[in-house]
């Protein structure tokens, strides 16, 4: 039968029968349809899927040219250090110097956690830090000459994989920096305050050292290096001798050398910057690893997220988390430019709002935010309150040489320029232009910075005058007259009296 008698033959059939055939014929091709949608579904998925995962990988590599186009270290080789002779590696002598470190007495002698502590204990144990001083001279001979040394190569070489990394042993060269800072408060109270001064210089100089290794736990060890001489500075500055000749008094060039040294802060926040970059190297390291298919989760331990590895082997998620990779790169690098800041407010509108990975797609999609980005803002105020205390420490002996020229201290900071200092440090918490804070005639004379909050409290630095200072609520104090508030201590670490007088040291 042709089309036409075919054609000719449905228009003779029943009314009824000619609409069930074109029932029929629209529900074939409607199936038609949907199966050929079915078909198409699958191809636009992958060709999605690839078209997306390629995009990943250009955004991916357009942030590293940017990285690399600055000078920024992105790759764990990047942060090898230049070639160091073991002549002039100060990273060299500084360990050296910790593995030499013999002491004889508990630790807990040494212990700054327990502000106001060490000077009675060394009062107390005097002629035993006289006889640890001189079994450990090989210790200061080391520190300085590292302190004259340009070089520092400690060893560490970075390398694939970042995160499995494993940390040295920091706890020596904190026990170096106490132990270097409790000899400085010995010969403080022995008279020798030339030779004091020296010390808190090559604790300066260490800190330094420590903060040429990559990763932020080495520039947090370094600060809590300087916290120690910050507080020993705050503890002798107030009757510290200086003359301009060479004696056991501190010479004024010395001082003078300390100030410029603890004034100069470029070094430091190039440091910090750098152990954000190298914090940044590592979270994309280890995402390349997991993209690349080189690296579980559940093999370093993140039991919790190890569904992810399961989803992961197929693939379907590497497009959206190539994507967070670059989320992560762009975070990681406002963290470090943040870092690099030279006040507080400046470093805040630069600190990017942590990425949102709440909700279960946002968990699978933002799945590398939520495991691999470290919290950060904690570290970077820590970095700006030991800025703060460096300063002041600066200002500090700056008021001291004030005092010893004129009998009295200066009634406003200002007089300390150009003399004393070639300008008054700005508060690292304030603003460009907003000088420390001075209160000379209050109970207890105090420079201070505003603090994290922000807010000028008048130099209050806890509810209770009487209490020791509460960093996060209040006012950062410097104590002009040593007399910082403390908690209370056992009677028992009072020195006995003895009517034998005080050895000097030579």
């Amino acid at each position: 039968m042709n089309s036409s008698d075919k054609h000719i033959a449905e228009e003779q059939m029943p009314e009824a029968v000619r609409r069930h055939l074109a029932a029929m014929k629209r529900r074939k091709r409607i199936k038609l349809a949907i199966l050929a949608i079915l078909c198409a579904i699958p191809l636009l998925l992958v060709g999605f899927w690839f078209w997306s995962s390629s995009a990943g990988d250009r955004a991916i590599q357009a942030e590293i040219d940017r990285y690399i186009a600055a000078g920024e270290p992105i790759y764990p080789a990047d942060f090898d250090p230049p070639p160091t002779p073991d002549e002039n590696n100060a990273a060299l002598a500084l360990k050296n110097a910790a593995a030499a470190l013999v002491l004889d007495i508990e630790d807990s002698s040494f212990d700054f956690a327990e502000h106001g502590r060490i000077p009675k204990q060394i009062a107390k144990h005097h002629d035993d830090f006289a006889r640890i001083i001189k079994t450990n001279s090989e210790v200061f001979a080391l520190v300085r000459q590292a302190r004259s040394m340009t070089g520092a190569d400690w060893g560490v070489r970075l390398r694939s994989p970042m995160i499995n990394f494993i940390l040295p042993n920091l706890s020596d060269h904190i026990r170096l920096a106490r132990f270097l800072c409790s000899t400085a408060i010995y010969y403080h109270q022995a008279g020798n305050d030339a030779e004091a001064v020296e010390l808190l210089r090559d604790v300066l100089a260490t800190a330094g050292t420590m903060r040429k290794r990559p990763f932020l736990i080495f520039n947090l060890v370094a600060i809590a290096q300087e916290d120690i001489a910050y507080s020993v500075i705050e503890d002798i500055a107030v009757d510290l001798k200086i003359s301009p000749a060479s004696t056991k008094s501190a010479g004024r060039k010395q001082v003078l050398s300390l100030i410029s040294e603890l004034l100069d802060e470029e070094e430091l926040r190039k440091s910090a910057q750098w152990s954000f970059y190298s914090e940044r190297a590592c979270v994309f390291d280890t995402a390349m690893l997991w993209l690349d298919g080189r690296l579980n989760f559940s093999s370093i331990g993140i039991s919790p997220r190890s569904g992810l590895d399961v989803v992961g082997k197929t693939g379907v998620l590497k497009p959206f988390l190539k994507k967070d990779t670059v989320r992560m790169l762009r975070y990681m690098t406002a963290q470090a430019e943040a870092a690099g800041q030279t006040n507080w407010p400046a470093a805040k509108q630069k600190m990017p709002q942590a990425p949102d990975v709440g909700g279960f797609g946002a968990g699978l999609t933002h799945a590398f935010s939520r495991i691999l980005l470290p919290t950060l803002s904690r570290a970077m105020k820590l970095d700006f309150q030991t800025r703060a205390m460096r300063r002041m420490s600066a200002v500090a002996l700056a008021i001291r040489l004030y005092e010893i020229d004129n009998g009295s201290r200066p009634a406003k900071l200002a007089d300390l320029v150009p003399k004393y200092l070639p300008a008054i440090p700005d508060d690292p918490f304030d603003n460009p232009g907003r000088p420390l804070r001075y209160l000379p005639k209050a109970q207890r004379p105090i420079l201070y910075s505003i603090g994290s909050n922000g807010i000028d409290q008048g130099g209050q630095y806890a509810g209770d005058p009487d209490d020791s200072p509460d960093y996060g609520d209040y006012d950062i104090p410097f104590f002009l007259n040593g007399d910082r508030p403390r908690y209370e201590e056992d009677e028992s670490e009072e020195p006995e009296p003895t009517s034998q007088p005080r050895p000097v040291m030579p």
